[in-house]
């Protein structure tokens, strides 16, 4: 079966869709919930062997964290394991790249397969809304086909494999929890 989880473009695109969300980050626009949302893509499940260098330790629940750059990472035998943030995470500062979409006149911001809303003069880690459009979704999740048409789940998330503009985007159709 084929994995979409990946850019799946050339280098030369790939560079330019690096530059676009660099400049992106300085002059996020605003767009609408029925508009598509850009991101990177992360591995969740991927293991490191050292928290990424300058990564910031905070704890959650219990559970210590290394947010790093948008990816959050949790202690895992000898190294470290990318894993989803837990709803209600705060961050002060949005990671670099972040896109914004609004549902019901309120913002969101997307960045690595976890969205984001203003809370308390910061930004906290919620569910997405139904019927989000996101360019990627993290690697890491299942794939399964029904009735011809592609799902994936990732995180607790079902997504829908759409069509736009003659490139695959995901819609998230579900959200368990």
């Amino acid at each position: 079966m084929k994995n979409l989880f990946y850019w799946g473009r050339s280098w030369n695109s790939n560079m330019l869709f690096i530059l676009w969300i660099s400049i992106g980050a300085l002059c996020v626009g605003k767009i609408s919930a029925h508009q598509p949302v850009r991101g990177v893509v992360v591995t969740r499940g991927a293991i490191v062997t050292t928290a990424p260098r300058g990564g910031a330790w905070v704890s959650f629940g219990g559970t210590r964290y290394v947010y790093h750059g948008g990816v959050y990472y949790r202690p895992h035998g000898r190294g470290y394991v990318v894993v989803a943030p837990p709803i209600g995470f705060r961050l002060r500062v949005l990671p670099v790249g972040y896109a914004t979409f609004y549902v019901g006149g309120l913002p969101y911001y997307y960045y690595a397969g976890t969205y984001y809303v203003v809370r308390d003069e910061g930004y906290v880690v919620v569910q997405p809304p139904v019927g989000a459009l996101v360019e990627l979704v993290p690697k890491g999740g299942k794939e399964f086909v029904i009735d011809g048409n592609t799902y994936y789940e990732v995180d607790g998330i079902q997504y829908q494999a759409v069509l736009r503009d003659g490139t695959i985007w995901y819609k998230v159709i579900k959200v368990k929890g």
